[in-house]
């Protein structure tokens, strides 16, 4: 996974504003923390979240679509992650490893 500082788009920023996770958040905060993310650009099957990985991070999904998958069970799609979707939330509030895989969905 590739990750760069760059600043966002007004697109990249509604998606922010539209993510459930994110509503009420001032736009001042929301501009202050974007300035601080790292945008992380996936390539070909890397993922996302390993299952049994421990959470260090939160993702809001910008663009493209993600797959949710139990381990070592690519073939049965649990759910797919849209833009303005958040992942990697429940590993950080519980302290627990993931339980699933998440990475790109293949169209």
């Amino acid at each position: 996974m590739q990750a760069t500082l760059q600043p966002l788009s007004d697109v990249e920023l509604a998606l922010l504003r539209g993510s459930p996770l994110l509503q009420g958040v001032s736009e001042h905060n929301l501009h202050q923390l974007a300035a601080r993310a790292a945008f992380c650009t996936l390539q070909g099957n890397a993922a996302l979240i390993k299952a049994e990985e421990y959470g260090e991070a939160l993702y809001v999904l910008l663009s493209g679509e993600l797959a949710v998958h139990l381990p070592g069970s690519v073939r049965h799609e649990l759910a797919r992650i849209l833009p303005g979707e958040t992942v990697g939330e429940q590993s950080l509030i519980d302290g627990r490893p993931h339980s699933a895989e998440i990475g790109r969905a293949h169209v």
